[in-house]
C-alpha cells in the first residue's frame, strides 16, 4: 500500500466488527452520533475516555486471554464512541482516532505480548508441579485458555503458543 492509499484509505475504526460478543460479560453495543444524542455524549465522553484508557491499561497488563480480548473490543468500541463524541464535545491531548486505529492496526502485537505475560504466569505454575502428567495438564490449560479466541489470533501467534505449549509439557522453561 502506497503512501497516498494510505492516506485516503478508510480508517480501521469505521470497519470494526460490532459483532463480537463475550457471554461471560455480555455485549456491548457500538454507540454512534445516530443512537447517541447530544447530551447524552457530553455526559458520557468523560466516563468514555476514563474506560477506554483503563482498558488500555489492562490489555497492557493482564495474564488472563478472556479478560484481554474483552478489554480490548471494549477499548476499541470506547475509542469509537469517542470519536463519533468528539462532534459534540471539545477533547484536548492526543488524537483519540489516531490511538483508535492504532490499537485496531497492531492487535496481533498485543495479542502477542499478552501471550508472552500468560506463559510467564504459566511457567510459574509449572516449576512448582513435580509430575510431568500435572506439567503436561497444566500446559493443556495453557492452550485451552485461547481456544475461544482463535478466530482473534493471527497464524504466526497460533504458531507461537504451540511452540510454548511443547515447552511447557516438557517443563523446558
Amino acid at each position: 500500500m502506497g503512501i497516498l492509499s494510505s492516506l485516503f484509505a478508510k480508517p480501521l475504526w469505521k470497519e470494526y466488527s460490532n459483532n463480537k460478543s463475550y457471554p461471560e460479560y455480555g455485549t456491548t453495543p457500538l454507540p454512534t452520533s445516530d443512537t447517541m444524542p447530544a447530551p447524552l455524549c457530553r455526559l458520557n465522553a468523560q466516563n468514555f475516555l476514563k474506560q477506554y484508557n483503563d482498558s488500555i491499561k489492562i490489555v497492557g497488563s493482564t495474564k488472563k486471554p478472556l479478560v484481554f480480548f474483552y478489554r480490548y473490543d471494549f477499548a476499541v468500541k470506547r475509542g469509537i464512541a469517542l470519536i463519533y463524541a468528539r462532534r459534540y464535545v471539545r477533547m484536548s491531548g492526543d488524537n483519540i482516532e489516531k490511538k483508535t486505529n492504532q490499537l485496531i492496526e497492531h492487535k496481533q502485537e498485543f495479542i502477542r505480548q499478552m501471550i508472552d505475560r500468560v506463559y510467564e504466569d504459566y511457567s510459574e505454575k509449572v516449576n512448582k508441579l513435580k509430575t510431568q502428567k500435572a506439567k503436561v495438564k497444566k500446559a493443556d490449560d495453557f492452550e485451552l485458555s485461547f481456544a475461544p479466541f482463535i478466530d482473534e489470533i493471527s497464524q504466526e501467534n497460533i504458531e507461537y503458543i504451540n511452540q510454548i505449549t511443547e515447552r511447557l509439557r516438557q517443563g523446558v522453561i
